[in-house]
């Protein structure tokens, strides 16, 4: 990280940040592409940075009595941990599969709620 903004050169390089992120605007705080994410959480979050269309925003809808899809796009090719939590109280997030972004970009899901109480649900990368 030679400008140490916090954000690895090689991703701020492959994003078209490289020699631009220390510039005020560009940072890890930045938003670029003005979707609501920061440079810093598009790392994160395996999005691209200036592509406004890539942002990670979860979407849900019933898909049967008891079963929901949801979707997310991303960069082809990445990785994500759908994880699983039944109360905040207590309890440690449960992997229940590793999700791999396809080639056009829009990763689907399924998960079944019958036989869960309420759940909380995240997608992170590893």
């Amino acid at each position: 990280d030679l400008d140490t903004d916090g954000l690895p050169d090689g991703w701020e390089n492959a994003h078209g940040l490289r020699g631009i992120s220390s510039v005020a605007g560009y940072g890890p705080n930045a938003d670029p592409d003005r979707d609501g994410f920061s440079n810093l959480a598009e790392l994160r979050n395996g999005t691209h940075p200036q592509n406004q269309k890539e942002a990670l925003r979860l979407r849900f809808f019933r898909s049967g009595y008891g079963r929901w899809t949801g979707m997310f796009d991303a960069t082809p090719g990445g990785k994500f941990l759908l994880e699983s939590l039944v109360s905040p109280d207590f309890g440690l997030w449960e992997i229940l599969t590793t999700l791999t972004v396809p080639e056009e970009g829009t990763v689907m899901f399924s998960f079944d709620t019958r036989s869960a109480t309420s759940r909380l649900l995240r997608v992170r990368q590893p």
